[in-house]
């Protein structure tokens, strides 16, 4: 499972308490007379070692009989009676109360036989042992027999042992249990380790559900390996794997993938058909402005013929938009934006560091005049806007390059964070910047992040980055053009 971890359950209001324990003396011979002035001591069985074993195990006085999933217990009223499910039935009117025997009716398909066995023995005893992989199920029978504290000690068993084997499983009990703690857990896991651990194993990149898939890709917390261009491949796997479920050969995965999708012929687009339309959410939290950055991703998308063009018409129009503002130099960045319209329309990417050496590198594709490349050494990390033209002639000039040119500054909002993390996906030691604005001259740089201790490899860097102002009304949308001689003044 990759860790393991175990939790004793103590247990503060049982019947029984007081361990005893026996002193036994030797008969010796009279010379021997001085070693026995130190008795000899032998710890026998504690009482709640022989209450366990006697009363509950063997079922030596027992005045209940509490049969469920095709298993019987011989067990007691007053132990059971620390159980508010069970003191309700004995104290109150229900017809149970006097039975013999009492059927338990388990409807919920957690509750496993073990489980029962397990929570039934943890009121005749101080302390139990909860392992991760059956910590849904003793939380499933604590649910039912309402027993608070062996609920909590659950979740913290789950909150501790979160990795790729558990993470779904702990997800959905939280779903349905109502645990918040366990749900919050889980989306921070699942967040860090989307393109990380998740996208590297398709078994269990098939498991997840579609209204898991489509919330964790419109988190503004997802931390994007690479670009929103990755997001988009992830999908499109996990779309195969989902509807190809005999799948096994997962080093071919991506292979697969394109071939299922690009073999089809029909011209709806796949998410419009009815085997598509499950996973129309999903692709839709997609930011797909931020897919339209490279023509090679767009050759691809339009290949594959999952996502219907027309979605991709408007955000043409806006972007083309965002580029007439820049170009004209009515837009110089954002510097006023609140965190909601930052979250919901940053640039989403992030790199993996494997080692603790020094690294520096850029996204590609079109990026409004604002080329920014990120560098780390020694637990440093900067931002420098960079900018450079080979030419002097407009000629051999990008339009991004002309833009930038025009700008002598940029202003740019921005957040990064960074986390090292254990083989099983968790947190060592992590650094985040807030939403923070920044100005910048060409080839200025700054540092964003600084960690005051050797960071732990390898390294998951997030970054968010504002590049434009949003826009959100028809008047920004369609801007007066401004004299040339104002432009860029």
């Amino acid at each position: 499972m990759g860790n393991t971890v175990v939790h004793s359950f103590m247990r503060s209001s049982l019947p029984v308490k007081r361990k005893s324990h026996t002193f036994e003396h030797e008969s010796l011979d009279s010379e021997e007379e001085d070693y026995t002035l130190s008795p000899k001591r032998r710890k026998v069985m504690s009482t709640t070692r022989y209450v366990y074993q006697a009363l509950f195990e063997e079922g030596q006085g027992s005045d209940v009989r509490i049969a469920a999933l095709n298993r019987t217990w011989n067990l007691h009223r007053l132990y059971l009676s620390q159980s508010p499910y069970f003191n309700s039935m004995f104290n109150g009117e229900w017809m149970e109360r006097n039975q013999d025997e009492i059927n338990i009716i388990i409807t919920d398909e957690n509750i496993t036989t073990d489980a029962l066995h397990k929570v039934f023995g943890s009121l005749y005893q101080d302390e139990i042992q909860i392992m991760p992989l059956e910590a849904v199920s003793v939380l499933a029978c604590a649910t039912l027999l309402q027993l608070d504290d062996l609920i909590q000690q659950s979740v913290e068993v789950m909150k501790e042992s979160i990795n790729i084997e558990t993470v779904l499983l702990y997800y959905e009990a939280s779903e349905l249990y109502g645990l918040r703690e366990v749900k919050n857990a889980t989306l921070d896991w699942l967040n860090r380790n989307m393109l990380f651990c998740m996208n590297a194993s398709p078994e269990h990149l098939r498991q997840i559900s579609c209204d898991l898939m489509s919330e964790l890709i419109s988190s503004p917390k997802l931390i994007v390996v690479q670009t929103e261009f990755s997001l988009y491949l992830l999908l499109k796997n996990w779309v195969f794997l989902k509807e190809n479920f005999s799948f096994r050969n997962y080093e071919t995965v991506s292979v697969a993938a394109d071939q299922y999708f690009q073999s089809n012929k029909s011209s709806t687009p796949f998410l419009l058909t009815d085997t598509g339309s499950p996973y129309l959410k999903a692709f839709r939290a997609l930011r797909l402005q931020h897919l339209v950055v490279h023509h090679v991703d767009m050759e691809l998308i339009e290949s594959d013929n999952i996502i219907p063009v027309d979605w991709f018409m408007p955000i043409f129009k806006i972007q083309w938009y965002h580029m007439l503002r820049v170009d004209q130099g009515v837009d110089k960045g954002p510097k006023q934006v609140s965190e909601e319209d930052f979250n919901r329309d940053c640039v989403r990417c992030g790199r993996v560091l494997q080692t603790d050496t020094q690294h520096s590198w850029r996204w590609t594709g079109f990026n409004f005049g604002f080329d920014i490349v990120i560098s780390y050494k020694n637990g440093s990390f900067k931002l420098r806007r960079f900018q450079t033209v080979e030419s002097d002639s407009p000629a051999f000039q990008s339009q991004s390059q002309i833009i930038a040119l025009r700008a002598k500054k940029r202003h740019l909002m921005y957040r990064i964070s960074v986390c090292s993390l254990d083989k099983n996906g968790r947190v060592l030691s992590k650094g985040e910047t807030d939403i923070k604005t920044v100005t910048l001259n060409e080839n200025e740089q700054i540092t964003v992040l600084n960690f005051p201790a050797a960071l732990s490899f390898p390294v998951l860097l997030s970054a968010n980055f504002l590049l434009t102002t949003p826009l959100r009304s028809t008047d920004e949308i369609m801007p007066s053009i401004r004299p040339a001689s104002e432009l860029y003044a």
